[in-house]
């Protein structure tokens, strides 16, 4: 256990939500929580082009999924029965939208968040729906691309996950976030859409979001 790694990520986050040490361990508790201070310590110097703290990403990539599945704070917001039933992947998949940088972009390696969820008790989790997937978001700079998203698409939930990642970093890129006029720019958004279809057409995301979200209608489950 890196207990370094731990001790500044805890010195960090009680800092930047002044938190007390009961707060921060009550929180750490939740899954969603502790991976959203793993993220928050892991990308704290980074920035994108614009000067945008790099953390933004994967927390608009979190509120997405949100938002697509309906979770809010109220209780029953969703019907947890009919996400399984439809195939619409839920467990894990808010820690790997916060998490899916920070290998790939950082010092924190796969085994140090590992570590800090069996610290926490989620060694199961992780196991479960975590730890494979996060591995198959990390790029590796020297793969090419379209291998890392063909092992990728073996996978439902990170295919979700890089789907809402790729739609994040479009919407940056057309937002005027780095220079539209770089002809790798156009290019990397075709691809973006590329890989998006690709991955969609393999497990018909927008169908059964669509069908989940007619449900909730129906059954009154909409905010």
């Amino acid at each position: 256990m890196n207990k370094d790694l731990l001790n500044n990520m805890k010195t960090f986050i009680k800092n930047k939500f002044n938190f007390d040490d009961k707060q921060f361990e009550t929180y750490a508790h939740f899954s969603v929580y502790l991976s959203l201070f793993i993220a928050y310590y892991a990308h704290k110097d980074q920035y994108r082009n614009n000067d945008e703290p790099y953390i933004y990403h994967p927390l608009r990539m979190h509120n997405k999924y949100k938002d697509l599945v309906g979770i809010d704070d109220t209780p029953f917001c969703i019907d947890l029965d009919m996400m399984h039933k439809l195939g619409l992947p839920y467990e894990g998949i808010m820690e790997l939208c916060l998490l899916h940088d920070v290998v790939e972009d950082t010092s924190i390696t796969l085994e140090d968040i590992e570590e800090i969820f069996i610290y926490y008790d989620f060694k199961n989790y992780f196991n479960l729906y975590i730890k494979n997937n996060l591995e198959l978001l990390t790029h590796d700079k020297g793969e090419n691309y379209s291998l890392y998203i063909l092992k990728i698409s073996f996978s439902k939930e990170a295919s979700l996950v890089k789907i809402l990642d790729m739609y994040d970093n479009l919407l940056c890129l057309t937002n005027g976030f780095d220079d539209q006029n770089n002809l790798n720019l156009k290019e990397k958004m075709e691809n973006y859409l590329d890989y998006s279809f690709l991955l969609n057409d393999k497990y018909k995301f927008n169908k059964i979001f669509k069908e989940y979200n007619d449900y909730r209608n129906k059954n009154n489950l909409m905010k």
